[in-house]
């Protein structure tokens, strides 16, 4: 195991590429939140983005990072070498989970009851409701074939949707608490 990175304020997400660590720092206080990166190989972090009211559910592309933060209710990206934040939507509620493709942010709004959003990565414009009613969505995940997410409450479930919406499937039903989500080109875990 190596050490990347310590006194850290309170980490509770995470992603990575070909380079770097990722992770966002809840912090403390309504505007200590953080992202943050590192090299595989650890070394000093740099700072992405500060300010940030409790950010969650971390995704990448080539040229950004994303995130939402909770408290703020927003939707966000910074390049993935820093610079000024980029309000891409207002999720209204309590986003959390989050994941992009090449043209749309796509989260999970843990209110109750519980939707699943998505917006251009652009920003502009009202987000589009994909799934409602749903039972504190939390993970999510994104390919091809639609959106997939996990309904955390009973009796917790295993969900996915098209990209456009529609109604939404249960893949799989009495799970638990799941509260993490991973895809693969034929299944999901």
């Amino acid at each position: 195991a190596i050490t990347l990175a310590v006194a850290q304020d309170h980490p509770n997400a995470i992603a990575l590429d070909a380079a770097h660590v990722y992770w966002a720092n809840q912090g403390t206080g309504f505007t200590g939140g953080s992202v943050v990166k590192v090299g595989l190989g650890g070394g000093p972090p740099t700072t992405l983005a500060s300010g940030l009211q409790f950010p969650l559910g971390l995704a990448l592309d080539g040229a950004s990072i994303y995130w939402a933060e909770q408290l703020g209710g927003l939707v966000r990206k910074v390049g993935l070498n820093g610079g000024t934040p980029t309000t891409i939507a207002f999720a209204e509620d309590l986003p959390t989970g989050l994941a992009v493709d090449a043209s749309r942010a796509y989260w999970t709004d843990h209110d109750t009851p519980g939707t699943l959003e998505s917006a251009p990565l652009a920003g502009g414009g009202n987000p589009t409701t994909l799934a409602s009613g749903q039972a504190l969505p939390l993970a999510i995940a994104v390919n091809g074939a639609g959106v997939y997410w996990t309904n955390a409450d009973a009796p917790a479930t295993v969900m996915m949707v098209g990209l456009n919406g529609g109604t939404p499937q249960t893949l799989a039903s009495d799970q638990g608490n799941p509260v993490s989500l991973a895809l693969d080109a034929t299944s999901i875990y």
